[in-house]
């Protein structure tokens, strides 16, 4: 999913209708909300996850994806069958107010490895303003400055692409990306 829209790129632009620039836009926005992914370690889009931990007898788990806006299943079985049996009831664990954890009330996983599988859903169904303002703003320069130094440009069998350096994210980007980036 993009983190900003053609139409969010275009009101800032002062750009009515459509135009033959609309292509190049929007490859341009769905190659920096790739580049932010990237470099964020992380899928901002509110999709699901199967993941696999060791449960090391602790009594939470830190998923790779958050915020974390529900939980279909939570598997403790060293064995790997994951069958019902090895089903943790719902009413045993919680997400952390913090949407970044699966929390255990009152026991522990099994300490073994791979032994703790978890199917969850994580992600925005609205991208926060500050991270779509950023993309934003990132589409807008790479637009104006298409032609510098920063901006490779390459073509492949669906046409013409864009790919991005980092660097070239302004400092405010940059500041935005480092809240949202997976530790």
């Amino acid at each position: 999913m993009s983190l900003c829209t053609l139409d969010n790129v275009k009101d800032v632009l002062g750009m009515k209708g459509s135009s033959e620039e609309d292509g190049v836009l929007e490859i341009i926005i769905d190659n920096v909300s790739k580049t932010f992914e990237t470099h964020c370690d992380r899928v901002f889009d509110s999709t699901e996850h199967t993941e696999y931990f060791d449960g090391r007898g602790r009594s939470w788990v830190r998923p790779k994806h958050y915020p974390i806006t529900s939980v279909s299943g939570v598997w403790d079985d060293f064995d790997w069958g994951w069958g019902s049996d090895d089903l943790v009831d719902s009413s045993y664990y919680r997400v952390a107010s913090d949407g970044m954890f699966i929390v255990l009330k009152s026991t522990t996983f099994v300490d073994a490895e791979q032994n703790v599988k978890i199917i969850y859903t994580a992600g925005y169904t609205t991208i926060p303003n500050d991270l779509r303002g950023a993309c934003i703003d990132e589409v807008i320069r790479m637009y104006k400055s298409r032609t510098s130094r920063h901006l490779i440009t390459y073509s492949n069998t669906d046409g013409e692409n864009y790919d991005y350096d980092l660097n070239a994210f302004s400092d405010n980007t940059k500041e935005i990306l480092k809240r949202y980036k997976n530790k």
